[in-house]
């Protein structure tokens, strides 16, 4: 078995459903970020990724809590745990990116497990806070709305371009342009 490399380990985070896996660095045991291959990276072609029964994708999504319910700590639970498994599936969107992208520029890749890397922080962060509110990621369905633009971005015109802007121009600026409404 040789040294560990960044595709096997996106390959691993995709194939596993336990939250650890998806929480595990993309580091070799020197705290150095893993390495990319040169040749015959594998590739993920399913669907979604691997998830336990508690952290199941579920078709469509339900409406975030309204602000006038914040006061209610079940709706600010609920609002937590819908931010984590946006985290979540950031990390494994950007997973996938390494194993789908193999011929953007290594250094694009590689700042694809910073940001991977980056975001299993904000996981943590959000599982802490729901922690300290009695709840966890389990308490409802989670929905597929980030998957299923997988395959939109693979059938567009530059299908890297329309990973980097649905990723970091949709998705995650969503999260900055509501931060201020829901802190």
């Amino acid at each position: 078995m040789g040294e560990p490399c960044a595709e096997d380990f996106c390959y691993e985070l995709l194939s596993r459903g336990d939250l650890p896996s998806k929480l595990r660095p993309p580091r070799n045991s020197d705290g150095k970020l893993l390495p990319f291959r040169l040749s015959d990276a594998p590739r993920f072609d399913r669907e979604a990724p691997a998830r336990d029964e508690a952290l199941r994708l579920h078709k469509g999504g339900q409406r975030l809590p309204s602000f006038s319910s914040l006061s209610e700590p079940k709706a600010r639970a609920e609002c937590l745990r819908r931010f984590a498994h946006h985290e979540l599936q950031a990390i494994e969107l950007f997973a996938w990116g390494v194993l789908h992208f193999t011929e953007l520029p290594q250094a694009l890749r590689r700042g694809f497990l910073l940001v991977l890397e980056e975001e299993q922080l904000h996981l943590r962060l959000y599982l802490e806070r729901l922690r300290a509110h009695g709840e966890d990621m389990s308490s409802g369905p989670l929905s597929d709305y980030l998957w299923q633009h997988r395959v939109r971005i693979e059938s567009a015109d530059d299908p890297p371009l329309a990973f980097l802007c649905a990723l970091g121009l949709t998705f995650k600026q969503a999260n900055l342009d509501f931060a201020l409404h829901y802190r």
